[in-house]
């Protein structure tokens, strides 16, 4: 079952694909648990640039996405506490 981050990140990586543009997300953990989170449900290469104001420029890609282009890509808001629920 995805976590409540996981599907948070799905939903908004389709949108991403779906607008063809930057969508934003909310993430509660820390980038290394972003990262880790992204692994479990994309499969393909992601890279990632930090911004400010706890924000990650996150994106994806694989073999067969045009060069200098991306799958998707996302503006990643880190909140850290609460609680995270599994359904």
């Amino acid at each position: 079952m995805k976590t409540e981050n996981e599907k948070i990140l799905t939903d908004a990586i389709d949108r991403s694909r779906s607008l063809s543009e930057i969508t934003n997300a909310e993430y509660i953990g820390d980038s290394a648990d972003l990262m880790v989170d992204l692994d479990q449900i994309y499969e393909g290469e992601i890279d990632s640039c930090d911004l400010a104001d706890n924000q990650v420029d996150v994106w994806g890609f694989t073999d067969e996405t045009p060069e200098n282009q991306m799958d998707w890509r996302l503006t990643v808001t880190l909140k850290y506490g609460g609680s995270e629920n599994e359904d």
